[in-house]
């Protein structure tokens, strides 16, 4: 028996061995990833980190985290220790301003989190705002308290909606230039066409007819004031110039 239980504890030591060096052989992601390649996202996730398997396991409990821009966070699971899957958490971003040659993000409850030289294809700008005191981890300055409800209210519904144009469906927001504000209120600019909202009132509505109306304005050059829009109208008529 006890030369069995040495057996038996030299193949354990000799496996461990074997496994120490062995190299991971499967890294998955799982999770959002809208602004990094797969290869991009593991190549900043394994910086620094052993390739080897279990050298890779024990730094994992040990060692700190790398922090990656529009991550919130990511934490990695094993199957055995050669197989190993990341799952990856970004920052929920609602928009970005311009400062100077940087991108600021913000998120949901207009609170800057990132800056960053990088524009993401899938956020929208908005312009209008006070730039001059931008501070990562503080709050955008907006013209009023209702400005972040409005920029999510039309951020939401150009992410999730389409117009037709020729042939083909477009979503709103890959055609949207920008989200503007200014003293008559929110615009939202697609090129050459602005569509001017107004107030938070009714924007729900408003947006509804500017999705309607779009379609029939695409190429052309101006202004659709929606701003003066009124609930119940039964024939109504908007200004384009």
């Amino acid at each position: 028996m006890k030369r069995f239980l040495l057996v038996m504890a030299g193949v354990i030591a000799a496996l461990c061995i074997i496994t120490f060096f062995l190299p991971i052989s499967d890294f998955m992601i799982e999770g959002e990833n809208n602004y990094y390649s797969e290869s991009e996202l593991r190549e900043k996730m394994t910086e620094g980190r052993s390739s080897r398997a279990l050298i890779f396991f024990i730094q994992d409990k040990f060692m700190k985290h790398k922090t990656i821009p529009f991550i919130e966070k990511y934490t990695f699971s094993f199957r055995g220790f050669r197989h190993v899957t990341a799952h990856v958490y970004e920052k929920a971003l609602i928009g970005f301003i311009r400062f100077q040659q940087y991108y600021l993000y913000f998120d949901w409850d207009g609170t800057l989190v990132e800056s960053s030289p990088m524009r993401l294809p899938n956020v929208l700008e908005v312009t209008g705002l006070d730039n001059d005191h931008a501070v990562i981890g503080e709050k955008l300055n907006t013209p009023d308290k209702n400005s972040i409800s409005t920029i999510l209210t039309v951020t939401q519904f150009l992410r999730s909606n389409y117009i037709r144009i020729g042939e083909k469906g477009v979503l709103l927001s890959d055609i949207t230039e920008s989200i503007h504000f200014s003293q008559a209120g929110v615009s939202v600019v697609f090129g050459d066409i602005s569509v001017l909202l107004g107030t938070a009132e009714n924007l729900e509505a408003k947006l509804a007819v500017m999705c309607d109306t779009l379609p029939e304005l695409y190429g052309r050059k101006g202004t659709l004031y929606l701003d003066t829009y009124k609930p119940g109208q039964l024939h109504p008529t908007y200004i384009f110039k």
